[in-house]
């Protein structure tokens, strides 16, 4: 009788080895919250039909009973404290945690139950952006559909209870942005980029700023926000214009050399070196040899004094004066200067008297 009650206990702790129990229990219950009966297991049962009596529990793992316990006579699981789901992810396998039971029964007989323990998450987490601001800047001249990427939100909750949407839901009343989320679930990697889905201009809007929610999928949902400013930075988009097509000046002959003539000025919006724009007189232009311009005020002066009867008498003198700024692939533009000599008469008629006297000489 000894042998085949040796031989029982052997057979039984053999099979115990490969035995493992699966229960579950929600994240955040209060303390005592009842996990699970392990008398009715197999290794329990089993001692029972054996003729075993005074059949007692006790968790083996240090780590399993500072979070459960086991009542010894019964078998039953309880929680011993609140157990946090996301504290606990790091030492847990798949968020399950490992309990070995050691099951012993009258005398020095015994068996080891392997118990596991599923936390199941609850939606105890809400969205959390690591900044509550954050800066991004964009050149006007980016293509359309650019992708610019952007901080994430954190969320330790799993599956729908985590970062399930993003949207913006304040600043883009004009719908210049998108958001495009790309999930890599492998590897639980998420990419969130801002979308340009219109034409950019920084002379309309030079500045944005936008509000982006993150969402799980709880009932309610949580949620999270954070201020997204966009700076729109300058492209050479802009050519200068001029404040006319025509300048016009009119000019007694035989003024001295560096009589100003006229100012021509021109804008362009764009900032910075973009926005610089200096002044020159076209080569191409017929007088140039006669005029010349300041190239930061745009001041035209003479180079020489003018002459009423150059040319035809009463002849207009024509400029072609050109306005580019100091960007990239600037492109100038053109305007035109008219100046016209008047007829000096105080010096004709002095010219004339002092004719008349060497005549009478």
């Amino acid at each position: 009788m000894i042998l085949s009650i040796t031989l029982f206990v052997i057979v039984l702790v053999k099979r115990a080895k490969t035995e493992t129990v699966r229960y579950e229990v929600y994240e955040e219950k209060v303390a005592g919250t009842f996990v699970a009966d392990i008398s009715q297991e197999k290794i329990p049962v089993k001692f029972r039909r054996g003729g075993f009596t005074n059949i007692a529990y006790e968790i083996s793992n240090g780590f399993a009973r500072n979070y459960l316990q086991v009542d010894r006579s019964t078998g039953i699981i309880r929680t011993r404290t609140v157990i946090d789901r996301e504290k606990l992810a790091p030492v847990l396998t798949n968020d399950i945690l490992q309990v070995q039971v050691t099951v012993s029964a009258d005398g020095p007989v015994s068996s080891l139950m392997s118990v596991e323990v599923l936390i199941r998450d609850i939606n105890d987490n809400p969205p959390s952006f690591p900044k509550k601001q954050e800066d991004l800047l964009i050149l006007e001249s980016a293509p359309l559909n650019s992708r610019f990427r952007i901080e994430v939100a954190d969320d330790p909750d799993l599956g729908s209870y985590s970062v399930n949407k993003y949207e913006i839901i304040k600043g883009n009343d004009e719908g210049f942005f998108a958001l495009s989320v790309k999930r890599f679930s492998k590897v639980n990697l998420v990419f969130l980029n801002l979308v340009n889905i219109k034409k950019l201009d920084r002379e309309r809007n030079d500045s944005f700023e936008l509000v982006i929610k993150a969402s799980d999928k709880g009932s309610p949902p949580l949620s999270d926000t954070k201020t997204l400013n966009v700076t729109i930075l300058d492209s050479n988009d802009h050519n200068p214009e001029f404040s006319t097509d025509l300048y016009t000046a009119e000019l007694k002959e035989n003024l001295p050399e560096g009589t100003f003539v006229l100012t021509v000025s021109a804008t362009d919006k764009d900032l910075g070196t973009n926005g610089e724009i200096r002044y020159y007189i076209d080569y191409k232009s017929l007088h140039k040899e006669i005029f010349k311009i300041n190239s930061v005020t745009g001041e035209v002066r003479t180079k020489k004094a003018l002459d009423y009867e150059f040319g035809q008498p009463g002849q207009t003198y024509r400029l072609t004066i050109a306005a580019k700024d100091r960007g990239p692939d600037s492109i100038p533009v053109i305007a035109v200067a008219s100046v016209k000599v008047r007829f000096y008469y105080q010096y004709y008629y002095m010219l004339k008297i002092t004719n008349d006297i060497i005549e009478m000489i």
